[in-house]
């Protein structure tokens, strides 16, 4: 077993026992693996844990590590169910769309073990093909054996499925009894054996703006209402650079050097979300409403953990901790668009007492990016 492999049962196995946040921080802040916490132990994400770390400012990030890299929809869709932030910032700072294992897991969690029948399982065959179903249930609650049988009983129903998704069928956590008996009422017998497979899939990005460039710049120099384009897009070409330099400086003088307006956003958060709707083709002006959202939450000592969900949402490299909002950027000169809110945003009254920009300086541990 690897020092990775210990760890992480070491965090597993504390977390379901004593449970001391010390020797916790002590274990995450070595090489942990949480990409399948579900696989040791399933912890569900009900109200009364929502509520308990939604009220602890200090271990918030804990919990927040144990969703982010596979499940990290499943928890703000847990925290927007429970009423801790409203439906219209879930959609806001949201996905555009959920992912089928999400999905899954939502339901799965709703019915066996929050005991909500809305959530039947078998609604899910409206969407989801009925083997890919069955395999992704098997796949995250494969150690639940009454899962299981009800998968048998409702889904299987005597006809077994191939099993295309996964490298092995019922997950090896079971005594192997157990495992063969469940195998052969849910999967087909294996045909085909691979010993050694060599995968050579290399995925291929390229993103290039075909307009003419004189033409853009002149059209959404003049248009600050529609802005359709992700800022990376706009990377390396310097003339097009300006038009996201030109859209920050706007959205800050006319409404954050502005005092009347300044005092509203920091009074009350709900307020900047009154521009969404004129500025929703524009998708840097709504960055910075969001931004601007999570700054006047921070004003107004919201929650650190609810904060830290919607900074993660926002799509650019900036995190939360000790109640700043810290930029990361080079301090070459090379343009970024943390660079260009940052420092915009840090020559604000009031806000930029919450700003703090890279070359200001905090070392971080591994787990905090």
């Amino acid at each position: 077993m690897n020092d990775c492999s210990k760890n992480t049962i070491d965090f597993y196995n504390e977390l379901n026992n004593n449970c001391d946040i010390n020797i916790l921080q002590e274990i995450i802040n070595c090489e942990c693996d949480f990409s399948n916490p579900f696989l040791h132990n399933f912890f569900v994400p009900n109200e009364y844990i929502i509520n308990s770390i939604n009220n602890d400012n200090n271990n918030y990030d804990l919990f927040i590590k144990l969703f982010e890299k596979d499940y990290f929809y499943v928890l703000f869709f847990y925290v927007c169910y429970y009423k801790f932030i409203p439906f219209e910032i879930h959609h806001l700072f949201g996905y555009e769309s959920i992912d089928i294992k999400s999905l899954v897991l939502i339901f799965c969690f709703n019915y066996f073990y929050l005991n909500n029948q809305y959530y039947k399982i078998e609604k899910l065959l409206k969407h989801i093909d009925r083997e890919t179903l069955i395999s992704y249930i098997v796949d995250m609650f494969g150690n639940n054996i009454d899962i299981l049988e009800y998968v048998i009983t409702n889904l299987v129903k005597g006809s077994l499925i191939s099993n295309s998704h996964n490298f092995y069928n019922i997950s090896p956590v079971l005594p192997l009894e157990l495992i063969k008996k469940y195998n052969s009422k849910i999967f087909k017998p294996n045909k085909i054996y691979i010993k050694c497979p060599k995968i050579n899939n290399p995925n291929y990005y390229s993103s290039q703006i075909k307009e003419d460039y004189d033409e853009i710049y002149s059209y959404f120099i003049d248009n600050i209402s529609i802005f359709p384009f992700n800022y990376e897009e706009f990377y390396g070409y310097e003339k097009l650079e300006y038009i996201i330099f030109k859209e920050c400086n706007t959205f800050v003088e006319k409404y954050l050097y502005n005092f009347d307006s300044l005092d509203k956003i920091l009074n009350d958060p709900k307020y900047i979300l009154n521009l969404i709707d004129e500025y929703s083709n524009n998708k840097i002006f709504i960055l910075l409403i969001k931004l601007s959202y999570v700054i006047s939450l921070l004003h107004n000592n919201y929650s650190s953990f609810i904060i830290s969900l919607l900074v993660k949402r926002l799509g650019i490299r900036v995190y939360l901790k000790d109640k700043y909002l810290y930029f990361k950027y080079s301090n070459s000169d090379e343009f970024t668009i943390e660079k260009e809110i940052g420092s915009k945003f840090k020559t604000v009254a009031i806000i930029g007492n919450y700003i703090k920009c890279h070359n200001e300086g905090i070392h971080r541990t591994f787990y905090e990016w």
